[in-house]
């Protein structure tokens, strides 16, 4: 016997609850991972420099992360200007926007697609059934039809 295929529950709808909740994943994500830069040289002088330059364009060095000040490996994270960061972040909220209203289409699909085979698996049964159904009426018929035919077998006493 076949599996059948059932549908249990329905595909998502688009939520602006949910999608908030996964914006904020993102954002939080982003400020943990990708909101910084990292300004390496391998002379103290030009660390120095690099450090100065950035700090002009709005970088700022991130209080939390440790200066490494080891020689020919000198190295500082520094936070992105906050207009940076809103201009990723506001990318990065499109880009999930995007990816959720994807996966509700893919999930839709895949729904759709589940139905139809569920639908043609009931139709191949109800088909079967009644396939079955006749031929027990045809063998049913025949074997009236030899009866009546051959009758009982008379024994004389």
């Amino acid at each position: 016997m076949t599996n059948k295929t059932t549908i249990s529950g329905a595909p998502r709808e688009y939520s602006q609850a949910e999608l908030a909740q996964l914006q904020e994943q993102r954002k939080t994500l982003y400020q943990h991972a990708e909101n910084y830069i990292h300004v390496q040289a391998d002379l103290s002088y030009d660390f120095l420099m690099a450090v100065i330059e950035k700090e002009k364009e709005g970088f700022v060095l991130c209080p939390k992360a440790h200066i490494n000040m080891v020689p020919l490996a000198f190295r500082a994270r520094m936070i992105k200007p906050e207009e940076v960061q809103e201009a990723e972040l506001a990318v990065v909220y499109e880009q999930v926007k995007e990816d959720y209203i994807e996966a509700l289409k893919k999930e839709r699909a895949e729904y759709k697609k589940l139905l139809v085979l569920q639908l043609e698996e009931a139709e191949m049964e109800k088909e079967r059934k009644r396939q079955e159904q006749a031929k027990a009426k045809k063998l049913a018929d025949f074997q009236q039809q030899a009866e009546e035919c051959f009758g009982e077998l008379i024994i004389p006493e």
